[in-house]
């Protein structure tokens, strides 16, 4: 942490003594987070909400105020839209990504995402392939051929996803109707074999 911040000062320094700071748009983000215990987890991989978030700052003089704080969802994959718009460049259609320019600017779109799609394949360790939504309010979390695993959490009450309301019958459909909306919307298809056991070896007598 301590290096991270000494130079990322040392950058903004440079920015300013080379008069280049109002124009160049800085983000400081992350890829995922990380587990310190919570979940009686370390790593990352699962989608509770300490892996799932991740930081995310931005400076821009230039058309972005100092020291707001914007609660809308922002998705790792907006950057991308995001420097586009920022360089007058258009958007291409198959970027799923939204530009965050006029939010983080102060003008809050009128269809801002209220929901987003997030999946998992496992890849290593003891975290299964799992997929989810998470909404402003909510989290359903799906575990393919284990719908035993279901989990779903009210993230206002409930922020450190501590009780599982997946017997909430009327909760978990609204949140399924909604998973299936994402996964239409990004073509996903759920892997046909993934958390199913190994078929067994066959030994020859």
């Amino acid at each position: 942490v301590a290096g991270v911040d000494e130079n990322i000062g040392r950058l903004l320094d440079a920015l300013n003594e080379l008069g280049l700071a109002e124009d160049t748009v800085v983000v400081y983000a992350s890829d995922n987070g990380y587990y310190l215990g919570e979940h009686c987890s370390g790593d990352k991989r699962s989608l509770y909400e300490e892996s799932l978030r991740i930081p995310f700052l931005v400076r821009y003089p230039r058309l972005f105020g100092k020291g707001k704080v914007v609660d809308e969802m922002v998705l790792n994959l907006d950057l991308a839209p995001t420097f586009l718009d920022l360089a007058g460049v258009p958007v291409p259609k198959e970027m799923q990504g939204v530009s965050w320019k006029e939010l983080a600017a102060g003008r809050r779109p009128a269809h801002w995402r209220q929901s987003f799609f997030a999946h998992y394949y496992k890849e290593l360790g003891d975290v299964p392939t799992l997929y989810a939504v998470r909404t402003t309010t909510h989290k359903l979390v799906k575990y393919p051929n284990r719908p035993e695993w279901t989990e779903v959490f009210d993230l206002v009450a409930d922020p450190y996803e501590i009780k599982n309301l997946a017997s909430d019958a009327a909760l978990t459909a609204k949140l399924e109707a909604e998973l299936e909306r994402l996964t239409k919307a990004v073509n996903y298809t759920v892997p046909p074999n993934a958390n199913k056991p190994p078929p067994a070896a066959k030994v020859d007598k």
